[in-house]
């Protein structure tokens, strides 16, 4: 039997389109949640896989939302700005972990408001590099905070050694069985990903990933839990 409604953040991409498909297994009505804030270019895109979604499984209610979200990630990324820059250094820079983390307080009230008891997002086991994708980082913390509010987050892309490029062509949702990373992907783009990146690879050139980890887990866990506790407040 299906479970009701859950609320899943939606890019557009193939891992968030992957798990949109998945949940369709277990819930009979799932919110597309896609979130926008100055900086996303070609929300509208993300329409067309919701679209063939809606004609794959058509005993199941995609509802798609833009739900705006920036004074979330405003108060994430540049509250105490100037004392982190000191203490952090350009760890500041690393703009995608605010954002995602920041997507998942949005969710999260999306969810209380409208009385769904799961939430869900698009992470994979090979997307290490994002905070709220990696275990050793903020993953966890994160569906500790769903879970203080009586709401359960599930991960339904990941698994260990799965390609959703080729489950989504599989179902025939997709064109062609690579897409990622490439127009056909259907999905929303951020201008600031690329700071990330070049934060990311600046410091890969001088250390292991494991100091990434290490450094992003104590950044990020500390601004997690001080601005999670002033919105609890």
């Amino acid at each position: 039997m299906r479970k009701t409604s859950v609320a899943l953040l939606f890019s557009g991409g193939v891992d968030s389109t992957y798990a949109a498909c998945a949940l369709s297994n277990a819930f009979s009505i799932v919110h597309l949640c896609t979130y926008e804030r100055p900086g996303f270019f070609g929300g509208r895109v993300v329409l067309c896989h919701a679209e063939r979604m809606r004609l794959r499984f058509p005993g199941v209610t995609f509802m798609h939302h833009f739900i705006p979200y920036d004074a979330f990630y405003s108060n994430l990324a540049y509250c105490d700005y100037l004392r982190d820059i000191k203490r952090y250094g350009f760890l500041v820079l690393a703009s995608c972990g605010f954002c995602k983390v920041a997507m998942h307080w949005r969710n999260l009230i999306y969810c209380i408001d409208n009385a769904i008891p799961y939430a869900a997002d698009g992470a994979t086991v090979e997307s290490k590099e994002y905070v709220e994708q990696n275990p050793r980082i903020l993953m966890n913390e994160i569906k500790d905070m769903y879970k203080r509010f009586g709401v359960t987050h599930i991960n339904p892309s990941y698994q260990e050694g799965f390609s959703t490029e080729k489950a989504l062509y599989a179902l025939g949702i997709t064109e062609k069985e690579r897409i990622k990373r490439t127009k056909s992907e259907r999905q929303i783009y951020c201008s600031q990903h690329i700071l990330y990146a070049m934060v990311l690879r600046v410091f890969l050139k001088n250390h292991a990933f494991s100091g990434w980890k290490q450094n992003c887990r104590v950044y990020f866990s500390a601004r997690f839990v001080i601005s999670v506790e002033r919105r609890v407040s």
